[in-house]
């Protein structure tokens, strides 16, 4: 449902815009450019209508706190009696979609330019979202080439190591303190498989594909998940785990996907600095679904907190992924849990042999 607001400082000029705006659509009123301020702060507008001259702030200053500060998709009308104010030209030039003079409407001409502007707003909402998933998009593949072409810069020289560390143990073989010198190339070994292992990890984290063949086991993609977030999470102090029951092991689902998505819910969490994250496989009819537990180091903060926790998706571009292969996340909250709730469908009667990762 479409929100107007009516910026205008003549009480019965408001009196008489809202009458005819409110038969169609909702629409607050103010009465100065401070109250304006204050409803566009709080509230969420499509159209805005101004006057010019105000008490305080003037409409100009308002239109230009709208575009930098607000939204600047939000349409903007002009209704004014002084256009010495500022001319139409320069008006339009300033993104504003229609001007009009006082005395010189029918308000059956307002409504109409209300409706169009409001088509505009959908238009330009719609391209927003369109472009956000384009560049979301964009970037898993540019990650993805990123991350593959470190991983194989770096599996060049270990793999040089391997074998130069091969050679020396032949040629300590034959000394005296050949064991020592044997424990501490043993430890140089350990660095290189931790290193591969992390190497193999950035190969497989922006695996991102479209491809509904490449699928996976539950419990193996949660254990992979893990396996990435753990050194993460010990840098914060969270410790994450997972209850991995032997009902969900068989649980098939679009691997990538699903992998991606608990990545990134799980890095949310921990941008809230929580104590322990768990992640719990359940399984709903033709679906598989993961739910995440975060509980809190320290109470809530706000309500500003808990509506940003609330979109913690949109800030990581799962929207797209989600949508793309009908999956969902629901956010939930209580006294000392942040939950998080996906699911996405699952591939049903695969024979194990079938799966290709």
């Amino acid at each position: 449902m479409a929100n107007i607001l009516i910026i205008e400082d003549e009480d019965l000029y408001r009196d008489f815009l809202q009458k005819i705006v409110s038969n169609r659509h909702p629409c607050d009123t103010a009465k100065h450019g401070e109250e304006a301020k204050t409803l566009l702060s709080t509230n969420s507008y499509d159209v805005v209508l101004y006057d010019l001259r105000l008490p305080g702030l003037s409409g100009k200053d308002l239109i230009h706190f709208v575009k930098t500060e607000i939204d600047p998709d939000i349409v903007n009308i002009v209704i004014t009696g002084y256009e010495d104010d500022w001319s139409p030209v320069e008006a339009t030039e300033e993104n504003i979609f229609f001007y009009l003079k006082k005395g010189y409407f029918h308000p059956a001409d307002l409504l109409k330019i209300i409706d169009s502007a409001l088509q505009l707003r959908n238009f330009r909402l719609n391209e927003r979202d369109y472009i956000k998933e384009l560049i979301t998009s964009e970037k898993i593949v540019t990650a993805g080439k990123l991350a593959t072409g470190i991983a194989h810069e770096i599996n060049n020289p270990l793999q040089s190591m391997v074998l130069i560390i091969e050679l020396l143990k032949n040629k300590v073989s034959a000394l005296h303190n050949a064991e020592e010198l044997f424990e501490d190339l043993a430890l140089m070994e350990r660095g290189i498989e931790r290193i591969q292992g992390v190497v193999q990890q950035l190969i497989e984290l922006y695996r991102i594909d479209t491809n509904p063949t490449s699928v996976g086991y539950l419990d193996e993609i949660i254990k992979k998940a893990i396996s990435f977030i753990s050194p993460i999470a010990r840098e914060q102090n969270t410790h994450i785990y997972s209850h991995c029951l032997e009902e969900h092991e068989w649980t098939i689902t679009v691997e990538n996907q699903f992998f991606y998505i608990l990545i990134n819910t799980c890095l949310s969490f921990l941008d809230f600095h929580h104590e322990t994250i768990s992640i719990e496989p359940e399984r709903a009819d033709d679906h598989a679904r993961v739910c995440v537990r975060a509980v809190r180091k320290e109470p809530i903060a706000g309500e500003e907190e808990m509506q940003h926790f609330s979109h913690f998706e949109e800030s990581f571009g799962l929207g797209h992924l989600l949508k793309q292969f009908n999956g969902k996340i629901d956010c939930t909250q209580n006294e000392s849990e942040d939950i998080a709730t996906i699911t996405i469908p699952a591939v049903e009667q695969l024979e194990k042999e079938w799966i290709t990762n």
